[in-house]
C-alpha cells in the first residue's frame, strides 16, 4: 500500500522592469520603471529655453503618460510665444 503524499509548489517572483524614456529638447533621460507604475519626468514640468524667436511653454508629453506595460519613449511638447 502507497500513502497520500501532497506536494506544494513554490513560486519565486520577479519584478518586470520595462525602460521609460523621456526626451525634452533633443536631450534624453531614460530610467527603469515596474510593470505597472506610474512614470514620472520629476517634480516639475520639463523647461525649454527660450532663443531669439520664441519663449517655450511646456504643454504635455506625447504619447500622453500612461501605466507602464511596455518600453515607451515619452517626448515634450511644447507651445510658442
Amino acid at each position: 500500500m502507497t500513502k497520500s503524499t501532497t506536494y506544494i509548489a513554490v513560486f519565486d517572483t520577479t519584478t518586470i522592469e520595462y525602460q521609460i524614456s523621456f526626451v525634452v529638447d533633443g536631450k534624453t533621460t531614460t530610467k527603469s520603471y515596474a510593470y505597472g507604475d506610474t512614470p514620472s519626468y520629476g517634480d516639475s514640468d520639463p523647461v525649454k529655453e527660450a532663443d531669439a524667436k520664441f519663449t517655450y511653454t511646456f504643454k504635455g508629453w506625447s504619447p500622453e503618460i500612461e501605466d507602464v506595460t511596455k518600453s515607451t519613449t515619452y517626448t515634450a511638447v511644447f507651445d510658442t510665444a
